[in-house]
């Protein structure tokens, strides 16, 4: 398994028909080898959390990079299993 990262991204109204537009036509939103969605969520303010797994950071940020033009803001984060984060907090030193 590779590395989860999510990313989170805000669009604009104004924005998102375009995006639409290129997602149907299959010129946006292609994953690179190395880089694999697990979900992929939207709210009602045009807010998005995206799961990915990932095998190759190049190949990440080439896929986000692809987004850019279209978001307003674009954050992308490396996540843990709240098990493994127990895991790794509890072999921790204590402070």
């Amino acid at each position: 398994m590779g590395r989860l990262y999510m990313a989170y991204w805000k669009s604009s109204w104004e924005k998102l028909e375009d995006v639409i537009k290129l997602e149907i036509k299959g010129e946006l939103g292609r994953y690179p080898k190395g880089v694999k969605s697990l979900g992929n969520w939207v709210t009602p303010d045009i807010t998005g959390f995206e799961l990915l797994e990932v095998e190759d950071e190049k190949a990440l940020f080439e896929y986000i990079r692809q987004w850019l033009p279209w978001m307003t803001k674009e954050d992308v984060f490396p996540v843990l299993s709240t098990k493994d984060y127990v895991t790794l907090r509890t072999s921790m030193p204590k402070e």
